[in-house]
């Protein structure tokens, strides 16, 4: 079942839902009052022990100027007192791309370069208490 809605207001009681997906979300809301909303909707309809599966954006990306990257700073900020597991992943696209038949060798190389994995993934459990 799929409901269309503005993700500022979910039509969703308190502490209704185990687990909740934000994938690339945040890094698509360049404005930070709404940006803010979003995350404290994906709180109070999260369940107290519940957990948000978060991948997104970790850096800015100079050809599209409607997305933003999402810092640990930032990640903090939007889920005050959640117990935090971030990794960073995902190989640097337009690298990624280029890569051709040598994909199967030089992808794990490259991508165990830190500054080269361009996203975060990360379970966010909410505080049992809150």
């Amino acid at each position: 079942c799929f409901i269309c809605g503005n993700a500022e207001s979910l039509d969703f009681p308190d502490a209704h839902f185990d687990l909740v997906l934000l994938f690339t979300v945040l890094s698509s809301i360049l404005d930070d009052r709404m940006a803010h909303n979003v995350a404290r909707e994906a709180c109070r309809v999260l369940k107290p022990g519940g957990a948000i599966l978060f991948y997104d954006f970790r850096y800015n990306n100079p050809w599209n100027p409607n997305v933003r990257g999402i810092t640990k700073h930032l990640i903090r900020r939007f889920f005050p007192g959640f117990e935090m597991h971030l990794r960073t992943i995902t190989l640097l696209p337009p690298l990624a791309r280029r890569l051709g038949r040598m994909t199967p060798i030089l992808y794990p190389l490259l991508a165990a370069i830190p500054p080269l994995r361009t996203h975060y993934l990360g379970l966010l459990i909410k505080p049992k208490g809150g």
